[in-house]
């Protein structure tokens, strides 16, 4: 079953496997593909747009402002990022849950700044308008500030996303 991990071989097994000894995973298996069939148009609830992670280029400062807006509305707001050269910052924030179809397009935009009294530093920004099925395993964007100068890469994730029921190793009967 390792290898034959689609719906139409799926279906084969429970039509026409003679022992039916992995029924129960395989008929689990099938109701995960399903779900994630963008030709079906299902909608899933309680996905979460995460901020997992900043990667810094050569940005030092403390207490930065990051935004993040998902499909025009402002979803993670962190105050206190710090930022060192050459390191991460690991988990912004995540979003409130939100429902989409698995072939939606969503835009993300995040931008980066430190407020001070005198002026404001920018330390990036970045939009992107991608399906759904396209950030579920994680995706990784550039953060450029208006300069040009690319100040590190936000790193994103779609938490809620359904993920597949483990199947046993395939073992003949006796």
């Amino acid at each position: 079953m390792q290898k034959y991990r689609n719906k139409q071989h799926v279906l084969s097994y429970l039509r026409e496997a003679p022992m039916q000894s992995m029924a129960k995973e395989v008929s689990a298996y099938k109701i995960y593909l399903n779900k994630i069939d963008p030709t079906t148009n299902t909608e899933l609830d309680k996905l979460q747009l995460k901020l997992s992670q900043i990667r810094w280029k050569d940005v030092q400062d403390d207490a930065n402002l990051v935004k993040v807006f998902l499909n025009g509305k402002q979803v993670i707001l962190n105050e206190n990022v710090n930022a060192e050269p050459n390191t991460a910052t690991e988990v912004i924030g995540i979003s409130k849950p939100f429902t989409a179809k698995l072939n939606d397009s969503i835009s993300i935009k995040i931008t980066v700044v430190n407020v001070d009294m005198m002026f404001d530093d920018d330390y990036g920004s970045a939009v992107i308008r991608k399906p759904i099925s396209d950030l579920v395993n994680g995706y990784n964007l550039p953060l450029e500030n208006a300069d040009g100068i690319i100040t590190g890469s936000a790193y994103f994730e779609i938490e809620g996303y359904p993920k597949p029921p483990p199947l046993p190793e395939w073992q003949s009967e006796k």
